[in-house]
């Protein structure tokens, strides 16, 4: 008996010394990333733009929290993903924004489809862009600079889709050029190698020291989640200076609000 209890003394020391040591290593990696719910640089100020991004899940009746967000950030985009048009609209329209903002969706006249929806503060004169866009991409080109809203396919085992995954996120990552946004539900984190080849891009989160703050799933403590839903920006034409993650209601990610200081 006396023997076995050695046996079990010493796996429980063996296996504790491993949680250890995975433990420290979570926790490397995430004060790598960054922590802070809110991140700030020392930019100096500048002329502002706000960019809101969220996926609010197909099945969502209602899109009140991210318009409480992105009225409490002073959006002047709002990057929506599995969204209704229609319902956006109605949204806007019953909190008073319904003339403030332009929108844009792939789908185009059925204001009941499941689209990639941007909206854009008419202040900013927005324009249609020039050429064809990757499918699950919205985007206007403004006074400000050119934004986008994105959905890339979702990361599966079965070869063809997972080929369509790769393919669907370097086409949202190439939209990122001079004088451009990209926000939106990647379906990678930031440690994918695919995430990785951002065209000269920045990742808003990761410069705010945010990376360690997931976005989904929303059930779990953002600690312990993975940050799929991004915002990539030029850093020649914008620097990123706040930023904070928000919980959405009936959505199993979390949305991203983020300040920029547009440059020159």
């Amino acid at each position: 008996r006396r023997r076995r209890q050695l046996r079990w003394a010493s796996a429980l020391l063996a296996g504790g010394v491993g949680l250890a040591v995975f433990a420290a290593a979570v926790g490397a990696a995430v004060a790598a990333r960054g922590m802070g719910r809110t991140g700030a640089t020392g930019a100096v100020a500048r002329e502002r733009l706000v960019v809101v991004d969220a996926n609010v899940l197909l099945s969502n009746r209602s899109y009140g929290s991210v318009i409480a967000a992105a009225r409490r950030a002073g959006a002047d985009a709002i990057a929506l993903q599995e969204a209704h048009r229609g319902q956006l609209e109605r949204e806007l329209a019953a909190v008073g924004l319904g003339a403030e903002f332009a929108l844009s969706a792939p789908t185009g006249q059925d204001p009941d489809a499941p689209d990639t929806i941007l909206a854009v503060r008419r202040g900013l004169h927005p324009r249609a862009v020039e050429g064809p866009l990757p499918t699950a991409a919205a985007g206007f080109a403004t006074d400000a600079g050119t934004l986008f809203s994105i959905h890339t396919a979702a990361p599966v085992e079965r070869a063809p889709v997972q080929r369509a995954w790769a393919r669907t996120v370097r086409a949202a990552v190439g939209l990122c050029a001079a004088g451009t946004i990209v926000a939106g539900d990647f379906n990678a984190s930031v440690d994918s190698a695919v995430l990785r080849e951002r065209n000269g891009c920045a990742d808003a989160g990761t410069r705010l020291r945010m990376g360690g703050l997931g976005s989904w799933p929303a059930d779990l403590p953002a600690a312990l989640g993975a940050r799929i839903d991004h915002q990539l920006y030029d850093g020649r034409a914008f620097a990123a200076v706040s930023g904070e993650l928000f919980d959405i209601a009936g959505s199993d990610h979390r949305g991203l609000a983020i300040v920029y200081d547009r440059r020159g």
